[in-house]
């Protein structure tokens, strides 16, 4: 699902809900509201995030009518993209290592990736995920996960490594080993 908000027509009399990672603040999604002929009127809630990511996104849930349980899903991450040039299988067993269990130890860091150790498992991150906090090596929401790719497939990319693209498909966040444009 290619994710840019402004070039999708809204219905009218529509009414929708936002929630958005704090790098999409409260100003940035009336922004993109604004482009699609929405008002203030028209959001029923905005849920930020607790903290700024590159990977963060907008997420907008359109309903039909006030009453309906209907929805269409929407989102909108700003991030650069690229087309996939290449098929790639997903991976069956990665690991992820998210927000309050993101203790890692370090074995390589390199000026792109970083091979670190996460509950016994050695893992190829992103070497800008890591930092430090009270002398203990941190990695807050990073995966090794290899993304399902289909040749033509749009990905937004959150960095650029020798190793590969660590990007986004679908709102999922991965790695992309293949060529791209």
């Amino acid at each position: 699902m290619d994710t840019v908000i402004q070039k999708v027509s809204f219905p009218e009399n529509k009414r929708i809900l936002v929630f958005s990672d704090a790098h999409a603040h409260k100003e940035g999604v009336l922004s993109v509201l604004k482009q699609a002929n929405f008002s203030k009127d028209d959001i029923l809630s905005i849920d930020g995030g607790c903290g700024i990511k590159k990977e963060g996104q907008i997420n907008l849930l359109i309903f039909s009518s006030f009453t309906s349980k209907n929805y269409t899903l929407l989102t909108w991450d700003g991030l650069p993209t690229v087309r996939a040039l290449d098929n790639q299988e997903p991976s069956s067993d990665f690991g992820y290592i998210r927000w309050g269990d993101d203790e890692v130890t370090v074995l390589e860091n390199g000026a792109d990736t970083a091979k670190v150790m996460f509950r016994e498992r050695i893992m190829t991150i992103p070497a800008k995920g890591l930092y430090q906090k009270n002398g203990v090596w941190r990695a807050s929401e990073m995966t090794d996960y290899l993304l399902p790719v289909s040749k033509g497939d749009a990905l937004s990319v959150i960095e650029k490594t020798p190793r590969g693209l660590y990007a986004k498909k679908d709102s999922v966040t991965g790695w992309y080993m293949g060529r791209y444009e």
